[in-house]
């Protein structure tokens, strides 16, 4: 990810007059939104699907979507919020329609030689690995929150949860992480 989503949390203002260029048909503002939250949203689908493909295909589908409805684009809460609640439900569809679930590639980057870089690698495989067993529910939350930067309020609305239950589920989360990880 080439940006954090934290950077383009502070850019939010932004967002709603994108939103305004958008709807009244401003193609360049419509590629600038596109270019602002394509791969954070690729990266979040590819955590659902695991396919790079189809991941691709979800986050496509959602930009032309939104381009083809912009006139009547509603958006209840945040424009980033209303991006990633769109990608989890378009995620969810392809593996429905898929009627299988593709199982979660690693993806870690190892420098040969290198044993910090080796620790941290087989440390985030492990961790992967934790995450991936983590009940479904608690394992959304624990993505979105750590691997796409939402705070627990955007989580809980991408997620339709109250703020506590998310707490409850990273709290869930991180016991279990780090009582496996001791345990590896």
């Amino acid at each position: 990810m080439t940006a954090t989503l934290r950077e383009h949390h502070e850019i939010d203002a932004g967002d709603d007059a994108l939103l305004a260029q958008i709807r009244s048909g401003d193609s360049q503002a419509f590629e600038q939104l596109f270019r602002r939250y394509a791969e954070p949203l690729y990266d979040c689908a590819y955590g659902y699907v695991g396919s790079r493909d189809v991941a691709q295909e979800v986050v496509q589908q959602l930009f032309v979507t939104l381009w083809e409805r912009r006139r009547v684009w509603q958006v209840s809460g945040t424009v980033v919020t209303y991006l990633y609640r769109a990608v989890r439900n378009g995620s969810l569809n392809a593996l429905r329609d898929d009627r299988r679930r593709v199982p979660l590639k690693e993806r870690v980057c190892e420098a040969p030689g290198i044993e910090q870089e080796l620790e941290a690698a087989d440390l985030a495989r492990a961790v992967a690995r934790i995450v991936t067993r983590l009940p479904e529910r608690c394992r959304e939350v624990f993505r979105l929150n750590r691997y796409h930067h939402l705070t627990y309020a955007e989580v809980a609305q991408v997620l339709n949860l109250s703020v506590k239950t998310v707490e409850l589920h990273m709290a869930r989360a991180l016991r279990e992480l780090r009582a496996r990880v001791k345990a590896d």
